[in-house]
């Protein structure tokens, strides 16, 4: 099943993986300050995501961080 946000190809250096780091990492005023610089990251949409060949820069080390 697709999303029915915004389609944007991305990366993991991409304006929607900083978002995402930012929120996984609870920093409410960078995820803030982005969302206030770009709205559209809000109902963007990742084309692209962790596989088993490539997974290593799809992987969130702040939320592993949070659970020790």
């Amino acid at each position: 099943m697709k999303g029915t946000g915004t389609r944007r190809e991305d990366g993991p250096s991409s304006a929607l993986m900083t978002l995402l780091r930012a929120i996984a990492s609870r920093d409410q005023q960078r995820a803030s300050r982005l969302l206030d610089a770009s709205p559209g990251l809000a109902q963007q949409v990742s084309e692209l995501g962790a596989t088993r060949q490539v997974s290593t820069a799809y992987y969130f080390k702040e939320i592993e961080l949070r659970r020790t």
